[in-house]
């Protein structure tokens, strides 16, 4: 077999690996809740995104049944120490790596939501990424007492 075919095949397979990651979308998705305002403070939107995939991508947007607006923010501390959210375009989620949004970090807050989803509901949640595209999943509703439980690594 001469260099050039052998290079060739290399090339091919190559190609071939790269589509068959390219082409599995998946971000997993795991331990996702709301806490639901319950006129005490913004309810908001809690999750931890895994991808294992070779590819970064992006949450683009966090969809709730039963809410007008989601926006997505991180909490800063500026330099007097006073503690700010800010606006996100997306959220990153680097190849090969796990992006927790958590009270007090990365999160979404909710605007307006349906006043009729109490603690022990589930509510209907689609994240929606650059790469993966929308991925629906049922979220439980807890209340802010319950916030300590469900911070994965506490607060």
């Amino acid at each position: 077999m001469t260099l050039r075919r052998i290079i060739a095949r290399m090339l091919v397979a190559a190609s071939g690996a790269c589509a068959a990651d390219a082409g599995d979308p998946k971000i997993d998705i795991q331990g996702a809740w709301v806490v639901t305002g319950a006129g005490v403070a913004p309810s908001a939107i809690y999750a931890t995104f895994r991808n294992d995939r070779s590819v970064d991508d992006a949450l683009l947007a966090i969809i709730p049944d039963r809410a007008e607006s989601v926006m997505l923010h991180e909490t800063v501390v500026d330099g007097s120490g006073r503690v700010q959210m800010r606006h996100l375009e997306e959220i990153a989620v680097p190849a090969r790596s796990t992006v927790v949004l958590r009270p007090g970090g990365l999160h979404a807050m909710i605007s307006r939501f349906d006043e009729t989803v109490v603690r022990g509901d589930s509510v209907a949640v689609t994240f929606r990424f650059a790469r993966a595209g929308a991925i629906t999943r049922n979220v439980a509703v807890i209340d802010h007492s319950e916030v300590e439980r469900f911070v994965p690594g506490g607060r």
